[in-house]
């Protein structure tokens, strides 16, 4: 009975096995020979900018400073089965507002959002790099100040699919994996000099807004200063938040005529099997 059990059961699960691994053992290897190869490359690319580069060959990423800035770069997958993409992406931890921004490659369809109120884009002036990108932002002095010419010129270059800001900070993306150690290096410091812009402009924009100081005026000339600087501080505040208010509401907008736009397709996909069936009978 017992050897009945072992030649019905046991030895064919074990047969089982080794096929399995036979066939799933190579897979496993080579999976892991790729990660701990791009690993290696990411340590490579990174350590110009930062020595102490932390690699996690598992999540597939790699955490370092850039120009003061906490960066994590992965080679991110988005999707799922068949609809899946492989992505490139910084994020970088960074205090973004009032700065509202989100960059994409300027398409057909985003063209005729623009034109029927559904889209903003920020043009700024570069006819080569007003025609490659659509740039919803606000406030708009911001965004001139934090898309400068070099700036500009890098995104070019880089053929970036996504500049966003978010609760997450600043994130640059780019579909498909470039594993080369200087096209990861330039990838993080372009995020990296992207979030010092927005640093250095909304610093800038602050102090823009303080009223010059006489010190020879006394406290009450200091009181009255402090007074002035607050009303310039609000007044600012104020007008970029009527921008970013513009623009989120432009992109709700949008978002909601998406879905009733899905929602619409789906009912009348359900009308037209429904029609079928009703036929056949």
């Amino acid at each position: 009975m017992e050897t009945d059990f072992v030649q019905g059961f046991v030895v064919p699960v074990l047969e089982v096995g080794a096929v399995a691994a036979l066939v799933l053992g190579p897979i496993f290897f080579w999976q892991h020979r790729k990660r701990a190869a791009r690993a290696r490359l990411m340590r490579e690319g990174i350590a110009e900018i930062d020595t102490k580069v932390v690699v996690d060959e598992r999540t597939g990423t790699a955490t370092c400073v850039a120009r003061g800035f906490k960066v994590v770069f992965r080679f991110a997958t988005r999707g799922s089965g068949s609809s899946s993409e492989p992505w490139t992406e910084a994020d970088v931890e960074v205090a973004t507002a009032p700065l509202t921004l989100h960059l994409v490659p300027e398409t057909r369809r985003m063209k005729r959002n623009v034109e029927r109120g559904l889209a903003v884009d920020v043009q700024l002036g570069e006819p080569d790099f007003d025609a490659l990108f659509l740039v919803e932002a606000a406030p708009v002095s911001l965004v001139r100040s934090v898309l400068s010419r070099d700036v500009q010129e890098r995104l070019i270059a880089l053929k970036a699919d996504e500049l966003s800001t978010g609760p997450f900070g600043l994130r640059l993306a780019k579909q498909g994996w470039n594993e080369d150690p200087d096209a990861i290096r330039e990838f993080v410091d372009l995020a990296a000099m992207v979030a010092e812009r927005i640093t250095t402009a909304v610093a800038a924009a602050v102090e823009a807004a303080a009223p010059q100081v006489d010190p020879y005026r006394g406290e009450a000339g200091a009181s009255q200063d402090r007074r002035r600087w607050e009303a310039g501080k609000q007044r600012l505040a104020a007008q970029h938040a009527a921008e970013v208010e513009h623009v989120e509401r432009v992109r709700v907008e949008r978002v909601k005529r998406q879905r009733l736009l899905i929602f619409g397709l789906m009912g009348l996909m359900v009308l037209i099997t429904s029609a079928f069936l009703l036929f056949r009978k």
